[in-house]
């Protein structure tokens, strides 16, 4: 199976290592989506992963696609109630609540 090292994001720190770890996961999920396909498990998760990292680095907007993007893959690959679709819909509708204020 293939593996990945997800980057866990929960706060802002310096800016330098939230755009390496951008620059990282960009690579990692463009290589990821071309070898496994852009609706398998793995490529989501990291696509939810940049998702969160463009939140840390208050890019609300890129969140809010990212988010959008991989709700929309989860939900043709996984169903609507499986709890990562559900996931996704509720990072979705935090992000757009952010963007609202």
């Amino acid at each position: 199976p293939t593996q990945y090292c997800p980057v866990p994001v929960r706060h802002a720190g310096s800016g330098s290592h939230l755009d390496e770890a951008d620059l990282h996961l960009t690579s990692a999920l463009a290589s990821l989506s071309h070898a496994l396909g852009r609706r398998h498990p793995d490529v989501l998760r990291l696509m939810s992963s940049q998702a969160s990292l463009y939140e840390a680095q208050g890019r609300l907007e890129d969140a809010a696609r990212a988010h959008k993007a991989t709700l929309a893959g989860r939900v043709a690959a996984l169903g609507e109630a499986h709890p990562d679709t559900q996931s996704s819909r509720q990072k979705l509708s935090l992000v757009r609540a952010r963007l609202s204020i």
